[in-house]
């Protein structure tokens, strides 16, 4: 296997072996799933038919996200991948999720079957896997493909979610301001600053995890300083003006939501999510998130309002805001090798 995940090709895949060493190799790709502040909360059990995905607790972030819910919709996104590379490789994939009320923190098992290969659209996913990045630096100008709005839409149609499409304009103002409060509030917020502080790395860092200064734009000296400076200073003032801008001039901006607020719902969007980005990289254009107002549970009811005053459907749990657009290319953040879990003992306790 390689030592870096972002190095798999797909001309690596272990045809001749067991059923679980083609299902280790096809893990390659599940761990290049975004996640919150690449924090990787994804471990993986193996059986002969069967893998399962685990959320690992060491990874929780309780000032941002209390509930695990930003932790669950990143394992989700992996589960996507996972399924795709499964479906690349002639398999069908077959997945319960929570399958286990006894382990909570066993989000899904997937067995696999025979297959025919992937459609022409899984094919396309599948190859955007190792190309995918999130971008957070400025789009540039060009507006986005009107397909690929629709198809954002016919997907989230097809999957159960409830997506808003935010059109550009003075109808934006209203959550361009919550964007700006939430930011406002996490970066003038001691405790906010501290944890995300501790996933933020120097470029040189040799940790397998977090955001590297370059994610930032950040040069080499930089990258250095960047930890300590956003835990010690009060930055939500300065930065709330440029994430609002953000927000005012993405090409495109959208909510993903759903109609309930539970485990299985954060899990569902994490999948849709990430077949979104993989469609928005395969059409050439980059993603990046403005999750400031969905953090906090005032501005995320505020933001369920503003949707329902503006569409038909209503939203009633927001759980991404999400901004597509053009932009440069983008080193990839570093990954871990795929964490298995050796051991499961005690219900919610496992050993890696």
């Amino acid at each position: 296997m390689p030592l870096d995940p972002w190095s798999v090709s797909a001309l690596d895949y272990p045809e001749s072996a067991s059923v679980s060493e083609r299902l280790r190799f096809f893990l390659q790709f599940a761990v290049l799933a975004p996640s919150i502040y690449n924090v990787q909360p994804w471990q993986f059990r193996i059986t002969e038919q069967a893998v399962e995905l685990w959320l690992d607790r060491a990874d929780s972030l309780p000032v941002v996200d209390p509930w695990n819910r930003q932790l669950i919709l990143s394992c989700g996104a992996a589960l996507t991948h996972l399924k795709l590379a499964v479906r690349y490789y002639r398999f069908t994939p077959h997945v319960q999720l929570v399958p286990s009320p006894d382990h909570p923190h066993l989000l899904a098992r997937l067995r696999v079957g025979p297959g025919p290969g992937p459609t022409p659209e899984e094919d396309r996913l599948f190859r955007a896997i190792p190309r995918r990045r999130t971008y957070r630096l400025p789009f540039d100008d060009r507006p986005v493909s009107p397909s690929l709005e629709t198809a954002i839409r016919d997907l989230a149609q097809r999957e159960e979610t409830i997506l808003s499409v935010i059109p550009a304009g003075e109808s934006r103002e209203p959550l361009a301001e919550l964007v700006a409060e939430g930011t406002k509030r996490h970066g003038n917020h001691s405790a906010f600053r501290w944890e995300y502080a501790r996933w933020v790395r120097s470029n040189r860092n040799r940790r397998r995890d977090g955001l590297p200064g370059y994610a930032f734009g950040a040069g080499l000296a930089l990258s250095y300083a960047l930890p300590t400076l956003l835990r010690l200073f009060s930055w939500g003032t300065a930065q709330a003006q440029q994430d609002k801008q953000s927000a005012l001039d993405a090409p495109l901006l959208l909510v993903l939501g759903t109609a309930t607020d539970s485990p299985e719902a954060w899990l569902a969007t994490g999948q849709t999510l990430a077949t979104i980005l993989l469609m928005t990289c395969a059409q050439g254009y980059h993603a990046s998130y403005l999750n400031g107002p969905i953090t906090i549970p005032e501005l995320r009811t505020k933001l369920s309002e503003q949707i329902a005053a503006a569409e038909p459907n209503p939203m009633p749990c927001p759980q991404l805001l999400l901004r597509i657009g053009h932009g440069q290319t983008m080193r990839p953040t570093p990954r871990h090798r795929p964490r298995e879990i050796q051991f499961i003992g005690l219900a919610n306790r496992h050993v890696s």
